[in-house]
């Protein structure tokens, strides 16, 4: 017979941990900050922003939107990343995929610090996950199916 296997569950205990880390930070004057950036307004990806701003919420983790114009080029994408990359209140960057066509990912990949990169898109926490490195970070949606058996 088949097994129902829930997520929820989970998906509640992760955030219970991360919570409890992040509030330990917070006590050590550390106020843990994500970045989210979206290029355009795909429903898909507003959906998604929703949900991760109520998560980190949730998880005591302080949650900014950085919002780019559909039409952004990619030298404008790299700036603006490069600047991300500078904040030291940003401690991860979440960047929303598929970009527009006229930014090449390939060409993008490195404008996110390996050690802000919470996605794994930049090649270099790629590498680590291959290595079985566990100081990079692997892809945020792999990594909670697996976490949750669901795979």
């Amino acid at each position: 017979m088949a097994e129902i296997l829930k997520g929820k569950p989970v998906a509640d205990a992760i955030s219970a941990e991360v919570k409890s880390e992040a509030e330990a930070l917070r006590s050590q004057g550390i106020v843990p900050g994500l970045m989210i950036v979206r290029v355009g307004e795909r429903a898909d990806d507003l959906a998604y922003e929703n949900a991760a701003l109520k998560r980190m919420r949730a998880c005591a983790i302080d949650c900014t939107v950085t919002t780019l114009p559909e039409a952004i080029s990619q030298e404008q994408l790299i700036e603006k990343l490069s600047a991300i990359n500078a904040d030291v209140q940003v401690h991860g960057i979440l960047l929303f995929r598929p970009l527009p066509a006229q930014i090449d990912e390939k060409a993008i990949q490195h404008g996110i610090s390996p050690e802000k990169d919470i996605d794994c898109f930049n090649p270099v926490n790629l590498a680590k996950i291959v290595a079985d490195d566990a100081s990079g970070f692997p892809p945020c949606t792999p990594a909670a199916a697996i976490e949750s058996g669901q795979w």
